[in-house]
């Protein structure tokens, strides 16, 4: 299970780092669903293996932090984007 997690973990940062580079709302709904995967098995692995959890727990926040920030970056240039569309037109 540990391998999946860090399967799902890895792909997560890289859609997360995809989504800011080529913003669209597929990308960044899949980055999401990614960063709750990897928050489930995260906290599968806690439950199952019975690991410290205050070390786990901060490590899950950081990584959540961390990604909703890129997240919110991802869809602020999206929205630019959208913006920009329009006034083309």
């Amino acid at each position: 299970m540990l391998t999946v997690h860090l399967t799902i973990a890895l792909l997560s940062i890289i859609a997360v780092t995809f989504a800011v580079i080529s913003p669209s709302t597929k990308t960044i709904k899949g980055s999401q669903w990614l960063v709750v995967l990897t928050v489930v098995s995260g906290t599968y692995l806690v439950i199952k293996s019975h690991s410290p959890m205050l070390a786990s727990c901060l490590t899950g926040l950081a990584y959540i932090g961390a990604s909703l920030v890129v997240l919110a970056f991802a869809k602020n240039r999206l929205a630019k984007q959208d913006v920009q569309t329009l006034d083309d037109d």
